[in-house]
């Protein structure tokens, strides 16, 4: 998506990636936990920041400073997607892991789906904030999505016996599809900012591989934190 395909960036970038591995498999502490959740959140918010801070330039305007944040948002963007998969192992490492598993993976997942089929059929409201984004988003169909991921997290706890009483259920439903959507949003906005149609080729028909767990990453990285503080 960037163009920036000079192998230095490619070794940084992998190297990162092999540094933020063997950390988080070597150190397994919940101060490593709380670490890599700080670092997380900090790489989130200041992805999100420098994206929309130069969202005059979603035209490449090829400046020095359009490649000079173009290479901060490079290695933001892989700190960032390695960071919040982690996630994914440290919701399996818990007590009832693999229903906490089936949980989030159903529940972005239908959030993904339901947005995108409801956005299809009802979606009438292109020309909107949603669409300075991603140019085939609708308010119908975010809604749509959203309000499905609520139910089907209300009907799939209960079924699982997981997220404890109705108030902790409740708050639950509500933020995990918020930021699946969120983490949509960003990929998305990633995306606008390089002026690239799909992440990749890797999965023809389907935006790449990264469209398929943008929304995944986020949410179970607010699923895992919310638990802990809940």
């Amino acid at each position: 998506m960037s163009k920036l395909k000079e192998k230095s960036y490619i070794y940084i970038s992998s190297l990162l990636i092999v540094i933020v591995f063997i950390f988080s498999v070597l150190f397994n502490s919940k101060f490593t936990e709380t670490l890599i959740g700080f670092i997380t959140l900090s790489s989130f918010m200041l992805l999100m920041f420098l994206i929309f801070n130069n969202w005059d330039l979603k035209e490449k305007i090829k400046s020095l400073r359009y490649q000079k944040n173009s290479t901060y948002i490079f290695f933001i963007s892989i700190l960032y997607f390695s960071l919040v998969l982690i996630h994914l192992i440290l919701l399996r490492n818990q007590s009832e892991g693999f229903k906490l598993l089936i949980y989030i993976l159903v529940i972005t997942f239908s959030v993904d789906t339901f947005s995108y089929f409801i956005g299809s059929l009802i979606g009438r409201r292109r020309e909107n904030f949603l669409s300075l984004i991603s140019p085939n988003k609708t308010i119908e169909g975010t809604l749509g999505g959203f309000l499905i991921g609520f139910v089907c997290s209300i009907i799939l706890s209960r079924i699982l016996e997981i997220n404890g009483d109705w108030i902790t259920l409740v708050i639950i439903s509500i933020l995990i599809p918020f930021f699946a959507i969120t983490g949509d949003f960003l990929q998305s906005g990633l995306k606008r900012f390089y002026g690239a149609k799909d992440s990749g080729g890797t999965l023809p028909g389907h935006g790449g591989f990264l469209d398929r767990i943008d929304s995944l990453g986020l949410s179970a990285y607010s699923y895992y934190w919310i638990l802990v503080f809940l």
